[in-house]
């Protein structure tokens, strides 16, 4: 199924904020996706399926035949403090070039649950008593267990610990930052999703401060 047949769900945010959750509930919980695709305006009855943006701007990739590309709905992730999201910015603009329609689900976390997220991902402790070489270890380390953060996310995480106030100001100019692009794009519907209350909002209380 070629570009122009599909409609495109691209699903965005922070690392650690709940993208592949919620992809993976859409294609395996009946009741999340009826929920999410009809706040959406989409039709329950499509096929959905994951894919990502590389594969749907190669026309070759494409076109073999898979039950992956043959959705109806493909659910896009974008991490917008990727150290790929200038490349995958390029490639969105070409989905939305071609594809049969796209939509943007915003997913807001609050930035204490993601800092808390993030931390428990590089086995950071706040306030644990530790010796002074192990607190300076898990200080700057970037984790274990294979969890390697982009410089983006790992900046605001770092500059967290030295000062809650900057690190918050970091990751909500993210989201503005990436709000200003998205309303480049007139013809992309954008919706919003709080990850932690599982519901919509109108706009999220970051864009109300």
């Amino acid at each position: 199924m070629s570009l122009s047949h599909k409609h495109i769900l691209v699903i965005a945010g922070p690392s650690a904020c709940g993208k592949s959750t919620l992809i993976r509930e859409i294609l395996e919980d009946r009741h999340m996706a009826n929920k999410i695709l009809s706040n959406l305006d989409l039709d329950c009855s499509l096929s959905c399926g994951k894919l990502t943006l590389q594969r749907l701007v190669d026309s070759k990739k494409l076109r073999k035949k898979s039950r992956k590309n043959n959705v109806e709905i493909a659910l896009i992730q974008f991490d917008i403090l990727s150290r790929y999201r200038k490349a995958r910015a390029l490639e969105f603009e070409e989905v939305v070039r071609s594809a049969k329609s796209v939509r943007l689900l915003i997913l807001y976390t609050p930035f204490q649950e993601w800092l808390k997220r993030m931390n428990r991902r590089s086995n950071y402790i706040s306030g644990a008593r530790l010796s002074p070489l192990s607190a300076c270890k898990g200080f700057l380390s970037a984790g274990s267990k294979g969890f390697r953060p982009s410089y983006k996310a790992w900046s605001i995480v770092m500059a967290s610990r030295f000062s809650k106030e900057l690190g918050e100001k970091m990751y909500k100019d993210e989201y503005f930052r990436w709000d200003n692009y998205w309303i480049q794009h007139s013809v992309v519907s954008r919706f919003y999703f709080d990850s932690c209350l599982g519901d919509f909002f109108a706009t999220p209380p970051i864009f109300d401060q």
